[in-house]
């Protein structure tokens, strides 16, 4: 088994199975020529670009509550961020390091967020947590990420589309599946088990194809 990074693919690869985990439109770029459904449907799909601000505090400067993993902003609210977690209390306990937040800004309604520069989108993201959760102390540090067209926007009925992508691929290309943010939520532990789903479903299909003796 061979695993390669950083290389150009396409057109689908010829193997007995494909796992595709790229955003939606590459995807339908990949699978246009032999399942038109599917890659329409895959087309479809809208993205949004996000930032993320992360910051670093000292631990007696901030006051959340312990056991609050973050603050969900609804838009229109006032405030530009749109969620901010306390990644400290979600991913560890240590009380010798910092306290450690993750502030998301970017939506289809701000689309400009990630263009802002980055003195802008600390300015935005402090006050933001000033006025959110008291949190008005200096930053030991600062990173900040951009993900352009990133975050695939859901629109009514899109678990419905999904299942029909699925059910495309299955008729047209059932070498062929696919996983990823688009599909079924946005989230780690949601991606993580979409991946192994489509791992699964696909070694299926190719031992079942194959008879008995195709794990051996």
């Amino acid at each position: 088994m061979a695993f390669r990074t950083g290389v150009t693919v396409d057109t689908l690869p010829a193997a007995d199975g494909v796992v595709l985990a790229t955003p939606s439109s590459v995807t339908a770029s990949l699978v246009a020529r032999r399942c038109p459904a599917a890659a329409e449907r895959l087309a479809a799909i809208g993205y949004a670009s996000v930032v993320f601000v992360a910051l670093a505090f000292r631990r007696e400067d901030v006051t959340v509550d312990p056991g609050a993993s973050g603050v969900l902003v609804p838009r229109g609210s006032g405030p530009r961020i749109t969620a901010v977690s306390w990644s400290s209390n979600k991913w560890g306990h240590r009380p010798d390091t910092p306290f450690l937040a993750r502030a998301a800004l970017g939506h289809v309604g701000d689309p400009d967020a990630v263009d802002l520069s980055d003195d802008r989108l600390l300015d935005a993201t402090r006050a933001d947590l000033s006025s959110i959760a008291a949190i008005t102390a200096e930053p030991l540090d600062v990173r900040i990420s951009r993900f352009r067209d990133a975050f695939p926007q859901y629109r009514p009925g899109h678990l419905d589309r999904t299942t029909e992508i699925e059910r495309a691929l299955s008729v047209d290309l059932p070498n062929v599946v696919v996983c990823g943010m688009a599909h079924r939520g946005v989230g780690i532990p949601t991606c993580v088990r979409e991946a192994r789903t489509a791992a699964s479903e696909l070694w299926r299909r190719l031992t079942t194809d194959r008879g008995p003796g195709a794990a051996a």
